[in-house]
C-alpha cells in the first residue's frame, strides 16, 4: 500500500509541475517522470522495499497519464509519451542484450523447460480463444479478429524485466537450496517465454499480417506511394 500511495502522490505532482505556461513543459515532464521512476525503483531496492518500488512506478505513470488526459493531451498526441517512447527505443535493445547475455542454455533444466513450454502453450491457447471472442461486436471480420489474437502472442516485456529478480533476491537473503531452486525455475520459465513467445510470436505476427489483413487504401493511392 505504501508503494501505491507514494506512486499516486508523485503522479499528482506531475499534474501541476512543471507549469504548463512555461516553454517546453512536455520535455520537463518527461525528464521528471523518468528521473522519478529511476529514483523510486532503485531507491526502494536500497531500502529493501522491492515490490513497492515497482508498484509505485506503475501507479505514478497511470495517475500522471490520467492527469495529462484531463489537461487535453490524448493518447495519440501526448508529447510526454512520445518522448518516453523515443528514450525506450534506445534502452530496450540494451535491456534485451543484457538479458540475452545472461541466458545460459546449459543451465536450463530440461524438465523445467518442458513444463514451461506446456504451460506456455496452454496459456497462449486460452488467450487466443478468449481474445478472439472478446472482439465480437467490434466491427472486425473473422480474419482481423484472428490477427488481433495472434498479435498478443509476442509478450515478454515483464519476463525480460523481472525474470532474474527472484533468483537475485533469493541469493541476496541467503535462502536455502529449495528456495533457490524455485527461483531458478522462475528464471528458466522466463527465458523459455522470451525465446518462444517473443521471437516466434513476432515471426508469426509478421507473416500472418499479409494474409489476414487488407489495406483500406484504394489501389490508385497505393500506386502513388
Amino acid at each position: 500500500m505504501m508503494g501505491l500511495f507514494f506512486g499516486a502522490a508523485m503522479g499528482l505532482i506531475c499534474w501541476v509541475l512543471p507549469s504548463k505556461r512555461k516553454q517546453g513543459p512536455s520535455l520537463r515532464l518527461s525528464a521528471m517522470l523518468l528521473t522519478a521512476g529511476l529514483f523510486i525503483f532503485f531507491g526502494s531496492r536500497k531500502i529493501e522495499f522491492f515490490g513497492g518500488g515497482a508498484l509505485a512506478v506503475l501507479t505514478m505513470g497511470f495517475v500522471a497519464a490520467e492527469g495529462f488526459r484531463r489537461q487535453g493531451w490524448g493518447d495519440g498526441d501526448n508529447p510526454v509519451g512520445q518522448h518516453l517512447i523515443f528514450v525506450w527505443g534506445y534502452f530496450q535493445p540494451m535491456l534485451d542484450g543484457l538479458i540475452g547475455a545472461e541466458m545460459q542454455l546449459r543451465e536450463m533444466d530440461l524438465h523445467t523447460v518442458g513444463l514451461g513450454l506446456a504451460m506456455l502453450c496452454i496459456s497462449l491457447t486460452c488467450r487466443l480463444v478468449t481474445t478472439f471472442y472478446m472482439t465480437l461486436g467490434t466491427g472486425f471480420n473473422i480474419k482481423e479478429r484472428i490477427f488481433v489474437a495472434i498479435a498478443l502472442i509476442p509478450k515478454a516485456t515483464v519476463q525480460i524485466t523481472i525474470g532474474a529478480m527472484a533468483l537475485e533476491h533469493a541469493i541476496r537473503i541467503g535462502a536455502d537450496e529449495q528456495e533457490i531452486a524455485l527461483a531458478n525455475q522462475i528464471r528458466t520459465i522466463s527465458w523459455v517465454t522470451i525465446l518462444f513467445a517473443a521471437n516466434i510470436g513476432a515471426i508469426v505476427t509478421t507473416l500472418s499480417a499479409s494474409k489476414l489483413l487488407q489495406s483500406s487504401c484504394p489501389p490508385s493511392h497505393l500506386n502513388n506511394v
